[in-house]
Order: C-alpha cells, then sequence, then structure tokens
C-alpha cells in the first residue's frame, strides 16, 4: 500500500488493500497474550495516511481510524517493558516527581559503526588488489 501510494499507480489496488486491512485490524495489530503491536499499528497508520493521500481526488477511506490507530500506538509507550531501553527521567508532575521512561536514543549501535568500518577497510583494500594488479598485468 505504502509503495502504491507513493508512486500514484494502482488506485484501485490501494483502496481494495485498504479496505482489506479494515476488515482485519483487530486480528493483526493485538498479539496472542492480548497486547496492541506497535510495529504493525505504526505501519497500519501508515499505509491509511498514504492511502487517503493517495485516494483524494476520489474519495477519503473510511475503514481504518487513524487517530483510534495512533492512541493505541501512543499507550504501547506508556505500558509494558519493552518499548524501553533509554535511561528514565524524572519529571514534574504538579507537586511530585515521576519517573518517566525514555526510549532509547536512535542512531547505529557501537557495534554496528566497528562493523561499517572494517567494511570500509575491507572495500578499500579490495580496491587496491585490484589497481595493482591492473599495473602489473600492463607491465
Amino acid at each position: 500500500v505504502l509503495s502504491l501510494a507513493a508512486s500514484g499507480h494502482g488506485r484501485d489496488a490501494v483502496a481494495i488493500a485498504i479496505d482489506a486491512l479494515a476488515g482485519s485490524v483487530t486480528e493483526t495489530t493485538v498479539d496472542a497474550a492480548g497486547n496492541d503491536k506497535p510495529g504493525t499499528l505504526a505501519e497500519l497508520i501508515l499505509a491509511n495516511e498514504a492511502g487517503k493521500s493517495a485516494l483524494q481526488p476520489l474519495a477519503t477511506t473510511g475503514g481504518i481510524d487513524s487517530q483510534a490507530l495512533f492512541e493505541r500506538l501512543a499507550a504501547t509507550l506508556t505500558s509494558g517493558e519493552e518499548a524501553y531501553s533509554g535511561t528514565p527521567e524524572t519529571v514534574l508532575d504538579g507537586k511530585t516527581a515521576v519517573q518517566k521512561k525514555t526510549l532509547a536514543e536512535s542512531g547505529p549501535s557501537p557495534s554496528i559503526q566497528a562493523n561499517a568500518r572494517i567494511a570500509i577497510l575491507l572495500l578499500l583494500a579490495g580496491c587496491a588488489l585490484v589497481v595493482l594488479s591492473r599495473r602489473r598485468a600492463t607491465a
């Protein structure tokens, strides 16, 4: 849906796909324990909003309520332990100080940075070997 809507092609397919997604919101957005799945909620919101944008000249989609999904997504950030990996912050809430968990900072992890450095070094070494082999071949 996202790709079709972004490309501006397949308006009929976008409408059909969003209707199909609307019929399975309850089944696809909740895990076996009954907890909302944040990734699926976010994907449905994006698909619905992209579909609305792609279908603007025709009609708006009515099957998926993006606002309701967004509220459920926001609720996943305040429940459970899996969505958080950052350090809790102290937030003043009226008269009391409340520990508020935060999401971890985004960006590449140190292990990915190290792997990227190794990949760059290997690429440079490969380029150097190709250059050296061509020089020997012409000599």
